[in-house]
């Protein structure tokens, strides 16, 4: 991490400057992921672990043992400043929340949109620049 301490306002851009990406070479590199992953399912991503990761795992599931035991690393502050950040992101995406608001838009033909839940979701998502809880 790099602390920076009474910068001048000169430096102000540079400081706030985001990373800029090709997403032309980016999506060249995800889409053979992708596609892999749609293919193979789970063992593209138990070998995408090992390859980007070095870790070599028999399942991707967290067990329960797995989260009291890292759980136990964490310090007191730390989960606070999670379960406030957590409550912040849940109350943010709660409110974009849209009742479904059938529309007939000639007669006998009734439009709506409707959203639907998933039960479980997987993702990995690297550090980065900026690591965000959300």
């Amino acid at each position: 991490m790099h602390i920076v301490r009474y910068p001048s306002p000169s430096d102000y851009p540079s400081l706030l400057a985001r990373p800029v990406e090709n997403l032309v070479a980016i999506e060249r590199k995800v889409e053979p992921i992708l596609e892999a992953v749609r293919t193979l399912g789970d063992a593209t991503l138990l070998e995408l672990s090992h390859k980007f990761d070095g870790h070599s795992l028999d399942t991707l599931a967290v067990s329960e043992a797995e989260m009291q035991e890292a759980s136990a690393q964490v310090s007191e502050e730390l989960k606070k400043a999670i379960q406030t950040a957590a409550h912040n992101i849940r109350s943010f995406h709660l409110r974009q929340k849209e009742e479904s608001h059938p529309t007939e838009t000639m007669p006998g033909v009734s439009c709506w949109r409707k959203s639907v839940g998933i039960q479980k979701v997987g993702l990995y998502i690297p550090g980065g620049t900026a690591p965000l809880f959300s």
